[in-house]
């Protein structure tokens, strides 16, 4: 007869077991943590929000940059609840890089108190709403159910802010790539691939990338005196380096070109681009990294491939409308037809519920 303890140890081992596989299954970073504690009748006024702070970098910018600027709108202090792991993550990379941004936030260890009330806001990632709806708002505390607000309107007024807020530049980590100056014209490029192809977004284009080259350096006659400098950004660096044939990455040596491959961080991309990149090219236009690689970049020259080639799928459900994630200023660029590959500005667009 088996022992009673060895039955209770059986079942206890069992339930060990799957208790273990439960927790396995979770990632360690989404554990929340314990609820923070917060002073109230402080005679100041706070505005939070839910976090997709799993996302990449270029998404925890726009959440960054938006929910500061937002807060800014209402006269609020934009305060930033660490929940879990991806929360603390995000916002350590945030204070490396906009250490000056994150220093002007207050931030508390801990999940929102359940005593918030939360307040619906941006209910879609592509959306924009306008946050004077919320200046009735009086709570001390005011917590936003949106998450992504990628939409450059949230920040419309701080890009100036935004690069003074940027880490220092380091030019020894920046390799061998060229820097601008008054002989000198960096064209920066970004390409995405292996997340946008695997996931049916559209990735970058060698074809689109040197036609798009071509018509920047026919609209701009006053580089042509100019020493002319090409930087690809991106996730593949086999893929960059045969955009064209004689690329350099970044940690080469006395190479001598006019085209260079970045193996840089993407810290140390973004902070290159402020005090180098003349004109950017955005090859995937729906990368949020390209996104900032131009939006912070030194001459704020920005063209991108019109978003009008993404999926089917992506126009019925995303919500995305052109003019709330692109800046006006910036040129949305094309092929002429399926056939004729030379590029040509486009004027297509997205809208609320169809593009155009």
């Amino acid at each position: 007869m088996t022992p009673k303890y060895t039955v209770k140890l059986s079942n206890f081992l069992l339930k060990t077991e799957k208790l273990y596989m439960v927790c396995m299954s979770i990632p360690y970073f989404s554990v929340p943590y314990q609820m923070s504690e917060i002073p109230f009748n402080t005679s100041e006024k706070y505005l939070s929000s839910n976090l997709a702070s799993s996302s990449g970098l270029g998404s925890n910018i726009f959440e960054v940059a938006s929910i500061c600027g937002i807060a800014k709108r209402l006269k609020r202090h934009p305060l930033f609840f660490v929940e879990n792991g991806y929360h603390k993550r995000m916002l350590t990379n945030m204070l490396a890089l906009l250490p000056g941004l994150m220093g002007a936030t207050y931030m508390l260890n801990g999940t929102m108190p359940t005593v918030i009330t939360k307040t619906e806001f941006h209910k879609s990632k592509y959306s924009y709403e306008n946050p004077d709806t919320l200046l009735g708002i009086q709570d001390e505390y005011l917590f936003l159910t949106g998450t992504h607000y990628q939409s450059w309107k949230y920040f419309a007024d701080m890009r100036e802010l935004l690069m003074d807020y940027l880490a220092v530049p380091d030019p020894e980590r920046f390799g061998n790539l060229p820097m601008s100056n008054d002989n000198t014209h960096v064209t920066c490029v970004h390409t995405k691939r292996k997340h946008f192809a695997k996931n049916g977004f559209y990735a970058s284009d060698p074809e689109f990338i040197r036609n798009a080259l071509n018509f920047i350096n026919t609209k701009h006659e006053n580089i042509y005196t100019k020493n002319k400098k090409i930087v690809i950004f991106g996730d593949e660096p086999i893929f960059m380096s045969n955009i064209f044939n004689d690329s350099a990455h970044s940690m080469e040596r006395h190479t001598k070109t006019n085209h260079y491959v970045s193996i840089n961080n993407a810290k140390d991309d973004l902070i290159y681009s402020k005090s180098n990149c003349n004109t950017v090219l955005i090859s995937a236009p729906l990368s949020t990294f390209g996104f900032w690689l131009g939006y912070l970049s030194k001459g704020n020259n920005v063209y991108y491939m019109n978003v009008t080639h993404e999926n089917k799928e992506f126009y019925e459900s995303s919500g995305f409308v052109t003019d709330n994630y692109f800046p006006p200023h910036w040129v949305a660029l094309d092929f002429a037809s399926n056939k004729i590959k030379t590029v040509v500005k486009s004027f297509k667009k997205m809208g609320e519920k169809y593009y155009f």
